[in-house]
């Protein structure tokens, strides 16, 4: 936007010394009055400028100031006339040279833009990289998590209560003798692990002290005494053998 609105401006004033036409003027003045160049200004301004960036800019903005005298100067001696001395003050000497410093000093200034946009640009991709980093970080925290359930799940919960199932199976069908290495805990799966120890030692001893028992009543042998505890609904059994 700078380096156009100097442009327009040189271009419509020289077109308008050239030729007298007073449209090109209007041009020119239509520039002046929206403040075109100091829009550009304020746009770069808001962008965070450096000071680099700032020195150069405002020595843009001094030197198109500087060449509007001579604009100025061009503008008067054709109104007076003098064409050819209006020509003079845009086409030659310091006007000519103010133009090309224009020039070079704008293009020094999308410069350093274009080299502070490249740093910006650098420090974006490094922070997506080092976003992507936590990222994978956080990913694979997620996924060591979900692991260490899924072991818990399987090996601490469904494992065990798989065991304990087939194990009051064989329970049920009077299968005492069945290994059942699972070892009681302080969690509930652990205590209803210990449940089933005390249960198949309890049913072991009842059973062994009711089958020595039997086995003396079949030989005619009633003297004994039980001594084993009967305990809940099992006591009618000892109750039974004192009667007896």
């Amino acid at each position: 936007d700078l380096r156009e609105a100097s442009r327009d401006l040189t271009s419509d004033i020289r077109a308008y010394v050239a030729t007298g036409n007073s449209e090109y003027y209007d041009d020119y003045m239509e520039i002046v009055n929206t403040q075109g160049r100091e829009i550009a200004v304020a746009k770069l301004e808001d962008t965070g400028i450096t000071d680099t960036e700032a020195s150069i800019l405002y020595s843009i903005f001094e030197l198109s100031s500087y060449l509007e005298t001579f604009e100025m100067e061009a503008v008067k001696k054709l109104l007076a006339g003098d064409q050819e001395g209006a020509l003079a003050e845009i086409y030659t000497g310091d006007y000519l040279h103010g133009v090309a410093d224009v020039g070079t000093k704008t293009d020094a200034l999308v410069a350093e833009l274009e080299h502070r946009a490249g740093q910006r640009g650098l420090l974006l991709k490094i922070l997506n990289f080092i976003l992507e980093g936590i990222i994978l970080i956080n990913l694979f925290i997620i996924y060591s998590v979900m692991k260490k359930y899924y072991n818990f799940v399987n090996r601490d919960l469904l494992q065990p209560v798989i065991t304990i199932q087939k194990q009051m199976e064989e329970i049920a069908d009077g299968h005492l003798s069945v290994p059942f290495e699972l070892k009681s805990g302080d969690t509930e799966v652990g205590c209803l692990i210990a449940s089933i120890h005390q249960m198949k030692t309890f049913l072991g001893t009842t059973i062994s002290d009711l089958s020595d028992k039997f086995e003396k009543m079949a030989v005619g042998d009633f003297s004994f005494t039980p001594t084993l505890d009967y305990i809940g609904d099992f006591s009618s059994i000892k109750e039974s053998m004192i009667i007896l």
